[in-house]
C-alpha cells in the first residue's frame, strides 16, 4: 500500500461512542477512515469521541473528514468531541480550525 497506514478500533466509553485512530490520516486511508466515522457518529446519541491522539500525519484528507463529520454529528445533533495530538491540533491551527470543533487534548 502506498501512503500511510492507520488503523481504526472503536473503544467505546460509559459515557459516550468512541473511535480511537492511530497512524497516518492521508489519502490511502480516505474511504476507510470516513466509513468509521459515518459508523461511529450512526451508533452515538451524544458524545461521540474521536480519539486521534495516536495520529502521527494529519494532512487536508484528514482536514476533510473531521469537517465531514462535524456536519454530519450536527445534522444528527450529537456532540462531536475531537481528541488531538499534537500534530492534529497543531494542522488545525495553522489552517484556522479550532474554533470549528469541540478539541480536547487529555494530556493537558
Amino acid at each position: 500500500m502506498d501512503g500511510g497506514i492507520a488503523s481504526f478500533r472503536r473503544v467505546d466509553r460509559p459515557e459516550a461512542v468512541c473511535l480511537a485512530v492511530e497512524g497516518e490520516i492521508d489519502l490511502s486511508v480516505r474511504d476507510e477512515f470516513a466509513e468509521a466515522i459515518t459508523h461511529l457518529l450512526g451508533d452515538a446519541k451524544s458524545p461521540a469521541v474521536l480519539d486521534l491522539t495516536g495520529v502521527t500525519v494529519f494532512n487536508s484528507t484528514g482536514i476533510g473528514a473531521v469537517v465531514d463529520a462535524q456536519r454530519q454529528a450536527q445534522r444528527r445533533d450529537v456532540q462531536l468531541v475531537i481528541e488531538v495530538s499534537p500534530s492534529v491540533r497543531l494542522v488545525l491551527e495553522v489552517t484556522g480550525l479550532t474554533d470549528a470543533f469541540d478539541l480536547r487534548d487529555p494530556n493537558s
